[in-house]
Order: structure tokens, then C-alpha cells, then sequence
């Protein structure tokens, strides 16, 4: 072992009188570098912590998580701590609050069976279920890796474990069992792009990217979304003071939601480079559709808006819930990505056939006749946390366009769009609803189908083609 300089002793003891998991525990929380050396009946074995993590372990001719477990299963025995000695070698990567409940749970199943207790306050700490999201965050910089452990609250968290790079995460999912990943994007060995479309295909498991979400790293962000990524988030290193505790709000809610996605939308989206097409000649508006994504309705959008057909005499019209530049970015995105062209909607845009606007949820949208055009009206939200701009925008399009409008609700977690699609129906139009199952939050869509039974329900990669159906039927 490398012991350069001069080490100090840190405490001794039996472990007669103390667990050495609640030693190693403290230890840990407190970030301690140090060796703790357990000695019993000519045995003796040696754990290693370094910043806090469990580093090595070393029993006889046996090392690693192998040499820790077999070291935790002395019930008794002697041990000293030498602050400040670090191994030569690191050979666990698990996070210590997993090598402890494994451990606990190994020391349960070789006890005898004892009666179960009446409360979770009398069970042994391995029989209490844990409710806690597991997290697994992959980055490689220990600096954020710690930086993203620590937004994470111990009440309705658990870090099972960190990798510092693809490679390293890919090996260690199938022991941790992760609810939630975080996956960085650059990264060296395996970069996350990379490592997310193998976890697609080897074990498909919600995915968040951490993202800086800059204009230039706004491609790749949607690229991985594409891929089946469940959403992104700002790095912690990013963070300002004046918003810091809105955006470790946001973290922690975003993790939360994609712990409830649903595995099977969990999925790459194989769709080639859409080329870019003109319309031939003059094209009146005849019809509009009208969109409606929250959480995990980028996905959706990018099964839809490459399919939808330039050339139909329809307008699109998209409410999407997120932050400002991030719509922006994603109107672009989507722009390079798709046959018609999508832009970010501004106040005063005349509404035309073969464009899709891209409407912020955070702002309201209406429609307002100009002689024969129709033209979008934009303010921001009074209240955006209750999630009504798509509903507002619906109800406007069923007074001015009434029958020559469909709606389609995507996934989300709210029920805005439920009311704005009754109106819809009732002024004679069409509604969709993406069907939850294919939905990556359920929300959105069960709270419209509730209010509109006469709904179409219908997968997310077949809405593209059913609204160039009913276009056609209309102008027909």
C-alpha cells in the first residue's frame, strides 16, 4: 500500500461494542480518507475510504467488493483507522450506501429467521423498503458528480452509485438497478450519446441528460432525446445564485417525473434525415392542427412534426411546455430535421399552410381574424405554473376555425388541453390524444380522454399520418 508522509491514527476499538458498518458509515458522510484495519482470530482485513467513498478492500489473498463483504461478516474482532492512507489501487466502484445495504441484507439472509417486527422502526435495516428514487449519475468529473449527489435529498433519493464514464455505467446497471439515470454528454471512453443508445437497446431505463443547453450544445441535447433520452438538465456548475434554489427545484422534479415513465416508451426514434420540401404554387389555408407536449413530449414531437406532409393546406400550430430557449432551440432543431418548416412563433405571425409555430407554454396564444388572414396573438402567461396556454389557444381556434381544426393532446403532466379539445369537438373538429401507453407521462392524455370520450386514441408515431388523413378528407 502507498503510505507516503506521516499517517495518524484515527480510533480503535472491538467490534463487540460497535457495528462496523455504522464506523464505515460515518465516515463516510463525514468524507473521511482513511483505512480501517479489522483484525480477528489471525485474520485481518482492510476497507479503504478516500473523500468519503469506498475505494478497496483487502482480505488474505482475496480483494475488492468480494474481500469488503467478507470483511463485514466478522461480527467480532478488533479495528483501527489510519487517517490519510490511500491504496494503490481502486477496485470498487459502487457507491457506499449500496456496498452497506448489500451487506446488511447478506448479514440478514445468514441470520436466523427471526419474527417480523411490527413497525419499520423495529425491522433490521435491510428489511425496510426503500421507496427512495434510485439514481445513478455518470459524469467525469468527480466535482459534478458530487455537486449533482448533493441537490438530491436523502428523503426522496438514493445514489446507488456514480461512473465516471459509458463504460463504467453499462457494467454497474445491472447490480445497481437504477430507477433514474443522469448521463453526461462529453465524456471520455464512452461519451453519453454513445452509452444511451446502448442502454436503449440492453436495458432501456429513463434517461436524463445533464446538459449546459447552450445554443451550440443544443443539437446534441436533441439528438439524445431522439434517441430516448427522458429529458435534460442544467449542470449544477451553471447554476446562479439568484435562481439556484428554482433550479435544484427543477432538478429534482424533473428526476421525479422520469422515474414514473413508462418503461415501454422508453425508445430510440428511428427515423432517417427528413429533406426539406417546397409547396407548389399558391396554397390557401384550410385547415389547422393544434398541439399540445408537456414533459416528455419532445419525444412525441420528434415521431411527428418530420412526418408532417409541406404540401397539405393546413397550418400547425404546437404548444410546448419548457423554458424559453429551450423552445427556441428546438424550433430550430426541428427546423433542420423535418420537410416543413417549423419556426418559434412570434406576436403578429400571420398563420400560413406548410408551417408549424412553435408556441412557449409559458406565454398565451390566440387567434385574431385580419381580413383573410389569421394571425397569432401573443402575451405572456399571468399565471404559467397553472398550465392553461393550450387550453386558451384551442377554445380561440374552435371560435374562429371551429370544424377545420384538430387537436391532439401528447404526453404530459398536467391536464391542460383537456377543455380545449372538448371545444374543439363541439365546434365540430377533430381530437386526438396520444395513447398513454406510448406516453412517457400519462397525465396529459388520461385528463382528455376523461373530458373527450369521442377521442381518437392513437400511438405517437402514427399522429402524423392521421392528421394528413383527416386533412385530405376535409378539403375534399
Amino acid at each position: 500500500m502507498n503510505t507516503p508522509g506521516t499517517k495518524s491514527r484515527g480510533f480503535v476499538g472491538t467490534l463487540n461494542n460497535v457495528q462496523l458498518s455504522d464506523i464505515l458509515q460515518m465516515c463516510c458522510i463525514g468524507g473521511t480518507s482513511t483505512a480501517i484495519r479489522v483484525t480477528k482470530d489471525g485474520r485481518e482485513g482492510t476497507i479503504y475510504l478516500v473523500e468519503g467513498e469506498i475505494v478497496h478492500a483487502e482480505a488474505g489473498d482475496i480483494s475488492g467488493e468480494k474481500a469488503f463483504f467478507a470483511i463485514m461478516g466478522w461480527n467480532q474482532g478488533n479495528f483501527e483507522s489510519i487517517l490519510g492512507q490511500v491504496p494503490d489501487t481502486n477496485s470498487i466502484v459502487q457507491s457506499w450506501q449500496h456496498l452497506l445495504l448489500e451487506a446488511c441484507r447478506r448479514q440478514d439472509e445468514d441470520s436466523p429467521t427471526q419474527p417480523l417486527a411490527k413497525t419499520d422502526k423495529d425491522k433490521p435495516f435491510a428489511e425496510i423498503e426503500d421507496t427512495r428514487i434510485r439514481v445513478l449519475i455518470v459524469d467525469d468529473s468527480s466535482m459534478m458528480r458530487k455537486a449533482l449527489a448533493t441537490i438530491f435529498d436523502e428523503t426522496n433519493f438514493l445514489i446507488v452509485g456514480s461512473a465516471a464514464n459509458g463504460a463504467e455505467a453499462l457494467d454497474l446497471i445491472p447490480s445497481l438497478t437504477p430507477d433514474v439515470i443522469t448521463l453526461d454528454v462529453n465524456m471520455p471512453v464512452m461519451d453519453g450519446i454513445s452509452t444511451l443508445k446502448r442502454i436503449m437497446i440492453q436495458f432501456p431505463l429513463p434517461t436524463v441528460m445533464v446538459s449546459a443547453m447552450t445554443q451550440d450544445g443544443a443539437t446534441i441535447t436533441f439528438d439524445a432525446l431522439k434517441y430516448g433520452a427522458v429529458d435534460f438538465i442544467p449542470k449544477p456548475s451553471q447554476l446562479s445564485e439568484d435562481d439556484k434554489e428554482e433550479q435544484i427545484r427543477l432538478i429534482r422534479e424533473k428526476i421525479q417525473l422520469a422515474s414514473k415513465v413508462s418503461i415501454n416508451s422508453v425508445r430510440y426514434i428511428r427515423r432517417g434525415r427528413q429533406e426539406k420540401q417546397h409547396i407548389q404554387g399558391e396554397t390557401e389555408l384550410e385547415y389547422v392542427a393544434c398541439m399540445v407536449a408537456g414533459e416528455g413530449g419532445y419525444g412525441a414531437l420528434l415521431k411527428i412534426v418530420p412526418q408532417l406532409d409541406p404540401n397539405l393546406p393546413a397550418a400547425f400550430l404546437v404548444v410546448l411546455y419548457g423554458a424559453t430557449e429551450h423552445v427556441d432551440a428546438f424550433a430550430h432543431y426541428l427546423n433542420q430535421h423535418s420537410q416543413i418548416t417549423v419556426q418559434r412563433a412570434t406576436n403578429g405571425n400571420a398563420v400560413q399552410p406548410g408551417i408549424c409555430y412553435l408556441v412557449s407554454g409559458q406565454e398565451y396564444a390566440t387567434i385574431e381574424q385580419s381580413g383573410r388572414d389569421l394571425l397569432l396573438q401573443l402575451t405572456p402567461s399571468s399565471f404559467p405554473n397553472r398550465r392553461g396556454a393550450a387550453d386558451i389557444l384551442m377554445i380561440s381556434l374552435a371560435e374562429k376555425f371551429g370544424p377545420s381544426t384538430v387537436g391532439i393532446t401528447l404526453s404530459g403532466a398536467s391536464s391542460d388541453g383537456s377543455d380545449g379539445l372538448n371545444e374543439l369537438l363541439h365546434s365540430g373538429g377533430k381530437a386526438l390524444v396520444q395513447s398513454p401507453e406510448t406516453c412517457l407521462l400519462k397525465e396529459m392524455a388520461e385528463a382528455a380522454l376523461k373530458k373527450c370520450d369521442r377521442a381518437l386514441v392513437i400511438a405517437d408515431d402514427e399522429i402524423a399520418a392521421e392528421i394528413t388523413r383527416i386533412v385530405r378528407a376535409r378539403a375534399n
